[in-house]
């Protein structure tokens, strides 16, 4: 095996491959693409394992990425935990981003949303993969001069509760928020008509749906307390639509 069989094992083992491990975990195409074209990274060997017909493999990462993480965390970690599992649905949840929404998913891996185009530099999917490359800058510059050959305990539990938070953020938004919006969108009679009509523009429902709710909460908020100020802008970080399309 090349990687420990457990997570925590490979962030006390293994701080490099971890660090292209959680970024294979949040942005699939680029870190894997990163790991297959450069022979330093530290899971190009992982990458080679895990399929090594060339072809096949740029297939998987154009089409449907998440297959390669969902095959890492089957046959690299023995461990039956709820980090695992929950890793494993939210690669499950994002083919149904996919899915469900194909023109936002294409535009948020270039920072981009809204019909028309208009980049959103807070985009999740966009500042998960500068994240990603911010963090791995830090990693090969900060932890061998700093850390020695391992990670402290709490850069550990860091890299941990930012993996479960993660999880957990998923869980709500496509096992409760989505089909929250869903049912209203479809007690309002806008899920009717051409499927493929429909199937299209469903993001762009659903985004609609998400800035109403916002103004709504908006609105509610500044009647409880007139004297307060309206926010300047629009906060990405707040932005469920964001959050369902990661």
């Amino acid at each position: 095996m090349l990687l420990p069989s457990t997570i925590w094992r490979l962030a006390d083992e293994k701080p490099y491959a971890f660090e292209g491990f959680m970024n294979a975990m949040f942005s699939p195409r680029y870190a894997w693409l990163y790991a297959r074209k450069c022979e330093s990274a530290p899971l190009h060997a992982v990458s080679m394992e895990l399929m090594p017909n060339n072809g096949q493999f740029w297939a998987t990462l154009l089409v449907c990425p998440q297959l390669l993480n969902l095959n890492l965390l089957r046959d690299h970690f023995r461990e039956s935990t709820f980090l695992k599992w929950g890793l494993a649905s939210s690669q499950f949840f994002d083919m149904v981003d996919m899915i469900l929404f194909p023109v936002e998913h294409v535009q948020s891996i270039f920072g981009f949303s809204g019909r028309p185009l208009v980049f959103d530099f807070w985009n999740l999917r966009y500042c998960e993969i500068l994240l990603g490359l911010a963090s791995r800058w830090a990693t090969q510059r900060l932890i061998g001069r700093f850390c020695g050959d391992g990670l402290p305990n709490w850069a550990k539990w860091l890299g941990m509760g930012y993996l479960s938070f993660d999880v957990a953020v998923q869980a709500w938004c496509y096992g409760y928020n989505l089909p929250r919006m869903l049912m209203k969108l479809q007690k309002r009679g806008q899920l009717t008509g051409n499927p493929l009509t429909l199937w299209w523009n469903l993001g762009d429902l659903v985004g609609k749906l998400e800035d109403e709710e916002e103004e709504e909460g908006e609105e509610e908020t500044q009647d409880r307390k007139p004297k307060a100020k309206a926010k300047f802008g629009r906060s990405g970080s707040s932005n469920l639509t964001n959050l369902l399309r990661k």
